[in-house]
């Protein structure tokens, strides 16, 4: 999950691209990055936690083969975070 407006050099988000492969990669548009659609939380490789109104995310998640646990959680970015910021894993995968 990236987007493409979050790089001082256009060449990062390319070379991004090609290492993983277009269809491999999420790309938030503006509105999407605002409202911290990259702010998911992985439980484990095949398994993330995500806002149940992120619906594009989550459909492409579940597309790429992960089990995507939507949750109601919106309220809390009014803190100015999300699931990745609220946790406070010991181990991160």
């Amino acid at each position: 999950m990236i987007h493409d407006q979050g790089f001082l050099n256009p060449t990062d988000f390319e070379w991004l691209l090609d290492f993983f492969g277009k269809d491999n990669v999420f790309i938030a548009t503006p509105k999407e990055m605002s409202q911290m659609y990259c702010n998911v939380f992985s439980i484990s490789k095949d398994v993330v936690i995500s806002e149940q109104s992120f619906t594009r995310l989550n459909t492409w998640l579940t597309s790429q083969g992960f089990t995507v646990e939507q949750v109601p959680y919106a309220e809390i970015s009014k803190q100015g975070g999300l699931l990745r910021c609220s946790t406070l894993p010991l181990n991160r995968i």
